[in-house]
């Protein structure tokens, strides 16, 4: 552990390092503060913490312009600007402002240093930070100093040293003080100057820092020094050169130097002058302070010309212009190069606007071709969204549909309500199939869709379609039929998925446009050889037909015959274009004749598909059980924002000891957690205020809840996203699952002992057998809260059958389901589950058929405690 936190330092840590680089600034410890704050740099870095990155390069530019490396200060200020800029946090950005201006100030690059200046005073001022709006004052009125704006700068220290005062900022009171008495000097008031620079090295002394002490002596020294009391202004001038020796600062040094050698020069020692003057050019050119070198000049010559020596006065100024020639034909020579480089850059802007005018059609052309581009790319990504989305939405009450159809299949006895309850599932199977197939039309179009070949029974696909489609021929008084040929082959190898899809389209459509005759599909077997043989199939209709120039256009995405009537026929022409790709991509083709208002022959070719063993298609009789076991006592906690999901979740496990929670949200579920955490979580992914992708993380995040298991669900297709979630989640089930599928997913998980049934049935459907006929008398006996709990909703359930609102009934279906499993009453829960399910579709008559089934539940359930009291010894 305390390796993981050395190698990934925290934000604090790095805190801490910048504010002791800070300290150690202002105590005079340049070098320190320089390490620790390159250390602050580079765990910042490491963690992309960029409000760390920017604090630590302000203070390595301020420590490295303390020891005499502008160029290197201004390089690392320049390099965190555009960083702090990004960020747009005011702080960081006006401290990196501010080392910025530092550089240019001592550069003598005051213009652009005093714009710095008022955007760093600006930018503290909005911030209302007392302490940044001392500091921004001081360093305007140190630059105005510089720029000989005396009276602008003497108010703005004033400024700086009152609210030093007032907000006991002792360390910026000293600096106030001192720049206050630098500004007098300047002003040649010395008396007043004397008695700001003695507090301002009170202060400092008193604060143990010997950062601004040399500049202090040197004020006092000046003033010393122009009343004429020489031995004083050398004292404190002697004592300046030794601090700033301790500290290295090598203009500091070299200023003190000169001002000692005047005084000596005024004292009639010339040698310890010139010694001095000397020492002072040699620092100010070791540190490369060129502005430093030419005061020392100035000063070497105003201070020689004052006792008469006009030789040394006249070498010194002779040296001060040359240097200052030297200077500005450097600078002149900058500017020659930036204006040759900008001449240079607006030649080849110039040749290129040349070249562009010279293909200027090309490139609009290139420019259409890129636009198209990118439009068609946003065009497909809505497109995928929005497929998703639609996924997601059918998904979501397929669930319901097949769950439920499943739970149900168990139940009934009678033969013809067993195959409607078959066509049913079949049916709502092939809905699936074709969402699927729509979400893949634009990876058919992209070349990216995947086959999955594997044994099929062809022949009892085509027997499939004659009994899903049999109720709507039977509507419309058509004759559906299929034929085979001889020898027509048991088992094949194809994408079973992709031709039912397609004949569904195919014998739909026939169905669809036929309002007389027959309708008629027709399974053949061409080249028939030892391992692959032609697949032909032919639907052949009585319809309308379709008129030869339109022929060509009903493959089209959306595209539609002209002239055909929307509301008659409906559909959304992306049928036979799905149909004609996937017949290209199983080898094949679809080939049409017709003749208007006599029919159409729409034929599916299907060149080398391999011939299969019947063996391979022998049912496994126990593929689909559902596994006989109980899980051992747990909790788990089913998160959905539909009430029908969380149903069927519950009743697919029903029977087993599980203590069952239920949330509608991430949000809410989190919160259960927090209060009682489950054994087992099993969430949806999308819904509202919290989705299930939030919720994981929360959960792992949080040390105490990382290790609860959790499922996730969803009505997504799109396979990129299966694979993600089956990485993110410890389990994961595709919308609509069966009871097989949930309880397989729960025994990688749950712990649980296999059990030993005579009949063969589950737990799960001998418990939601069971009816209040098989009620012991115990149980009855516990039924008469329910009976008064049903009476007093009587009322609820005929207001409902006059509104009809959906949300109602929803809810109504919720609250009987939960009263049903608190009194452990299964005819409720059923009665529940139907209503529920038909307001989830929005069956009107199947909610106005449950209502008006609930006044003889209640009869039945008072007969029944009734029946039981009267028999009761």
């Amino acid at each position: 552990m305390e390796q993981a936190q050395s190698k990934y330092p925290t934000h604090q840590e790095i805190d801490t390092l910048v504010e002791q680089s800070r300290f150690n600034y202002y105590a005079g410890k340049l070098p320190d503060s320089l390490s620790l704050a390159q250390d602050a740099l580079e765990k910042a870095t490491t963690l992309h913490y960029d409000k760390g990155i920017i604090f630590a390069t302000a203070w390595i530019s301020y420590a490295l312009l303390g020891l005499g490396k502008p160029d290197d200060a201004l390089a690392e200020a320049q390099k965190a600007l555009p960083l702090a800029e990004e960020l747009g946090d005011p702080e960081p950005l006006a401290l990196i402002i501010r080392a910025n201006a530092n550089v240019y100030a001592l550069t003598g690059q005051l213009e652009q240093a005093y714009e710095l200046r008022l955007r760093d005073h600006k930018i503290c001022l909005e911030l209302d930070d007392k302490q940044a709006v001392t500091i921004s004052y001081y360093n305007l009125a140190l630059l105005q100093i510089d720029m000989k704006q005396l009276d602008e700068a003497l108010e703005n220290a004033h400024q700086s040293l009152k609210l030093a005062e007032e907000h006991d900022f002792t360390i910026s009171a000293g600096y106030a003080n001192g720049l206050i008495g630098e500004t007098l000097i300047e002003l040649s008031r010395f008396d007043e100057a004397e008695k700001y620079y003695s507090k301002a090295l009170e202060i400092e002394e008193q604060n143990s820092s010997n950062l601004n002490i040399p500049n202090y002596y040197m004020g006092l020294g000046r003033c010393a020094f122009e009343r004429q009391d020489y031995e004083t202004a050398l004292d404190y001038q002697l004592r300046s050169i030794t601090l700033e020796e301790e500290l290295k600062d090598f203009k500091g040094m070299a200023l003190a130097s000169v001002n000692a050698g005047i005084t000596y020069n005024a004292m009639g020692d010339n040698a310890q002058a010139t010694k001095l003057f000397n020492d002072s050019i040699e620092l100010a050119n070791k540190g490369d302070f060129s502005p430093t070198v030419l005061s020392c000049y100035q000063l070497m010559s105003d201070s020689y010309a004052s006792v008469g020596n006009y030789q040394a006065a006249f070498d010194s100024l002779k040296k001060y212009s040359e240097l200052n020639e030297r200077l500005h034909n450097e600078g002149l020579a900058k500017q020659f190069a930036t204006m040759q480089a900008k001449f240079d850059v607006e030649t080849q802007r110039r040749e290129a606007e040349i070249n562009r005018l010279k293909n200027v059609e090309l490139s609009a052309a290139l420019d259409e071709l890129e636009e198209a581009k990118d439009a068609a790319e946003t065009a497909n990504k809505a497109k995928s969204a929005f497929l998703a989305s639609m996924s997601h939405e059918i998904r979501t009450p397929m669930n319901a549909i097949l769950g439920f159809s499943e739970l149900l299949s168990k139940t009934i006895t009678d033969n013809p309500q067993k195959e409607y309850l078959n066509v049913i599932r079949i049916s709502g199977k092939s809905l699936l199939s074709l969402i699927n197939d729509i979400l893949d039309l634009s990876k058919v179009e992209a070349g990216k869709m995947k086959l999955e070949w594997a044994p099929c029974d062809v022949a009892g696909v085509c027997k499939e379609m004659v009994q899903i489609f049999s109720q709507k021929a039977e509507r419309k008084r058509i004759q559906l039929s299929v034929d085979f040929s001889d020898g027509f082959p048991s088992a094949v190898v194809i994408d079973e998925l992709r031709l039912r899809q397609t004949l569904m389209n195919l014998i739909g459509n026939a169905i669809k446009f036929t309002e007389s005759g027959s309708v008629k599909l027709v399974a053949k077997s061409e080249e028939l050889g030892d391992d692959a043989a032609t697949l032909r199939f032919e639907v052949i209709d009585t319809g309308i037909g379709i008129p030869k120039d339109q022929i060509s256009k009903i493959f089209g995405v959306f595209e539609q015959v002209s002239g055909q009537s929307a509301t008659k026929f409906g559909g959304t022409g992306l049928g036979l274009a799905i149909s004609k790709r996937l017949c290209q991509m199983m080898g094949g083709d679809i080939q049409v004749a017709s003749e208007v208002d006599k029919g159409s022959t729409f034929s599916i070719i299907l060149k080398g598909i391999a011939l299969a063993p019947e063996t391979v298609l022998l049912p496994d009789e126990h593929s689909e059980d559902v596994p006989n076991v109980q899980f051992k006592p747990c909790k788990i906690l089913v998160v959905d924002d539909v009430e029908q999901n969380r149903l069927l979740v519950k009743s697919y496990l029903e029977g087993q000891t599980i203590d069952f929670t239920e949330a509608a949200n991430g949000k809410d579920a989190f919160d259960a957690i927090l209060h009682d955490p489950p054994t087992l979580i099993i969430t949806d992914l999308r819904m509202p205020e919290m989705d299930g992708k939030q919720l994981n993380k929360l959960l792992k995040n949080d040390s105490r809840l990382s290790q609860i298991p959790i499922i996730v669900f969803t009505a997504s297709a799109m396979k990129e996203d299966q694979e993600a979630l089956r990485k993110e989640f410890g389990g994961y089930i595709q919308k609509p699952f069966n009871q097989t599928e949930l309880i397989r997913s729960l025994m990688e998980i749950l712990p649980f002992e296999e059990q030993e049934t005579t009949d063969g049935s589950s737990n799960a459907t001998q418990q939601s057998s069971r009816s209040e006929d098989t009620l012991s008398e115990q149980e009855r006996q516990n039924l008469t809260p329910l009976l008064e709990t049903l009476k007093s909703e009587q009322t609820t359930a005929e207001k409902i059958s006059k509104t009809l609102l959906i949300d109602d009934a929803e809810l109504f279906a919720s609250r009987m389901q939960e009263e049903a499993h608190s009194f452990n009453y299964p005819p409720l829960n059923k009665w529940g589950e139907s209503l529920a399910t038909h307001a989830t579709l929005f069956d009107a008559e199947g909610i106005l058929d449950d209502l008006s089934r609930f006044q003889q539940l209640v009869e039945n359930l008072e007969t029944s405690l009734r029946e039981n009291r009267e028999t009761a010894p």
